[in-house]
């Protein structure tokens, strides 16, 4: 027979009622027994005293449900409810407590639990039936006990399933929201990669370029190109510098508004010496995928104005409800190939970041140069 674990939930009171318990019913069967020597049911009432206090110790040492376990409850059983009617009931305690052992575990199938207690029904009917003293208080009040028994019991394996159902769907909520948060992790690292990247690899890969340049220069003895080519490269690397501290700054304003991004970046354009006329219209958006999509195309539209239009009046529209738009036009802005000049991702990687936060970029090369951003408010 295939066994099944009973849980552990053995604690101080239960051990000591199921020693107390049949402890008690035992004396009472052994008075029984000095008042009418040889009472068969006062002995069949010891017998199931004796099973109950051996499945307690069991029950104790967390003994599996193999042979020994279902042995002594088997002795509950079949011998409390043969001794119920000749033992006005006392006897059949010990079934009692066999019947909930059996029948109120979820963990016991309910087939089993079933089987025991018809067993259980089929010898307090014998006993009924065989008894010499079985009155018919005896028979009804053994037949009331039971049906109270059988109804508690499985009263009791309903709450408990209840109960184990409800504590599966906890954790596999905390399980969930675990690994919602281990996800939400892993986005916000991405995240960070894409601005770093960003960042760093636009502003050092136009500042190598510039510096190549530089080194090319003087070994020509050409000093005032180099001179020039220096200049230039400070200013990507200020350029560079002020993007990280935007980039760190974004990091820690986790309350930020796409109009005051915007209106920041345009503050630090035209604090490096760039001109431009913006027109910010609209209800601000806080949706954190939409400000960062925002602050990151103007950042680049702007840096990529600078460069490459230098000292043109860039123009800027941004507006909010019903969706978010962002319009920049730069006049007479060369445009170097899609990466913004600067050996980073450029436009390309303005889109790719456009489309992760559920909007759309669009480019028109003419004369201006402008790019349109729409995104969710």
């Amino acid at each position: 027979m295939k066994t099944t674990r009973q849980p552990d939930r053995s604690s101080p009171a239960m051990t000591i009622s199921g020693i107390v318990a049949p402890v008690l019913v035992g004396v009472l069967m052994v008075l029984r027994l000095a008042d009418a020597a040889g009472h068969v049911g006062a002995w069949l009432g010891l017998v199931a005293s004796v099973g109950w206090l051996a499945s307690t110790m069991l029950r104790t040492s967390n003994t599996r449900w193999g042979v020994a376990r279902w042995t002594t409850v088997a002795v509950m059983l079949i011998a409390g409810s043969l001794a119920s009617a000749s033992t006005d009931v006392v006897g059949f305690v010990p079934a009692i407590a066999g019947i909930f052992a059996c029948v109120a575990w979820p963990s016991i199938p309910l087939r089993r639990g079933l089987v025991a207690a018809g067993a259980s029904l089929l010898a307090l009917a014998i006993g009924l039936v065989a008894s010499p003293v079985a009155g018919v208080g005896a028979a009804v009040g053994s037949l009331v006990a039971f049906g109270m028994v059988l109804l508690g019991a499985l009263g009791r394996r309903q709450f408990r399933a209840s109960e184990a159902a409800d504590r599966s769907m906890l954790e596999e909520r905390v399980t969930a929201a675990a690994e919602r948060a281990q996800m939400a992790a892993l986005e916000e690292r991405a995240r960070l990669a894409r601005d770093l990247h960003d960042v760093l690899a636009h502003s050092l890969g136009a500042l190598v370029i510039q510096l190549d340049a530089v080194d090319a220069e003087l070994e020509a003895g050409q000093a005032e190109p180099a001179r020039d080519r220096a200049r230039r490269a400070r200013t990507l690397a200020a350029d560079g510098l002020e993007e990280a501290r935007r980039a760190v700054a974004a990091l820690r304003e986790p309350g930020a508004t796409t109009e005051s991004v915007v209106r920041s970046l345009i503050e630090t354009h035209r604090s490096l010496g760039g001109t431009l006329t913006a027109t910010v219209d609209g209800v601000p958006s806080t949706r954190p995928e939409t400000v960062d999509a925002v602050r990151r195309a103007t950042q680049e539209l702007l840096t990529n104005a600078r460069r490459h239009a230098p000292g043109e009046d860039v123009h800027l529209e941004l507006t909010g409800a019903p969706e978010v738009t962002l319009v920049v036009s730069t006049p007479h802005a060369v445009h170097a190939g899609g990466d913004g000049g600067g050996g980073g991702r450029g436009l390309t990687g303005l889109r790719e970041r456009v489309s992760a936060a559920g909007g759309e970029a669009t480019v028109d090369a003419g004369d201006p140069f402008t790019v349109t951003v729409r995104l969710p408010a």
